[in-house]
């Protein structure tokens, strides 16, 4: 009956009112029957409630890039042509090293011509391709998820016995060339 419109402001408030105050009433009745017949998804309500409150705690402090790797907040903080650019550079040399491995494997060459397709792959991708074991080359969660976390471990030492044998043998002296007897000294 106000001119504004008041009362029917009013009236519907309470209904809101009325409304929530009925299904709080009707959820608290039925998780206290359901928290009675399985207690333990009390428990994981509430660690799940807990988490998600102290995510959404760091999140409103720190922002959602605390939780995100560092190469990817880095490549949130550049431009999107230099990404291309860096996406390209890197798609563009893994390609070239996949052919060149390629090439080895399907074609025969002399030892200069291996030697020279050999020199031209990545370091990192000739480690990767014929030093490695397979499993090596699989992403750190999978690799966890299939051999456990001992392996994890397993592999660190192999890397650790294979860095100092490298240093070992990089210590021996090279043997001389065929055709050239070593003078003793």
């Amino acid at each position: 009956t106000d001119p504004m419109g008041g009362s029917a402001d009013l009236t519907q408030e309470r209904r809101i009112l009325a409304a929530s105050t009925t299904t709080g009433t009707v959820t608290m009745c039925v998780s206290l029957v359901l928290f009675k017949e399985q207690p333990w998804l009390a428990v994981l309500l509430t660690a799940v409630s807990c988490f998600l409150v102290r995510v959404s705690l760091t999140v409103e402090k720190e922002g959602l890039a605390a939780y995100l790797p560092e190469i990817a907040v880095e490549l949130l903080h550049t431009s999107p042509v230099e990404v291309i650019i860096r996406v390209g550079k890197f798609l563009i040399a893994a390609a070239y090293d996949l052919l060149r491995l390629a090439l080895l494997l399907c074609r025969t060459y002399d030892e200069h011509q291996q030697r020279a397709l050999l020199k031209a792959m990545g370091p990192g991708f000739r480690r990767a391709v014929f030093m490695q074991p397979l499993e090596s080359l699989l992403p750190q969660p999978l690799r966890v998820f299939l051999f456990g976390s001992a392996a994890e471990e397993a592999e660190a030492e192999r890397e650790a016995a294979t860095g100092k044998r490298s240093t070992e043998t990089s210590r021996q002296p090279s043997p001389a060339p065929p055709g050239r007897a070593s003078q003793p000294s």
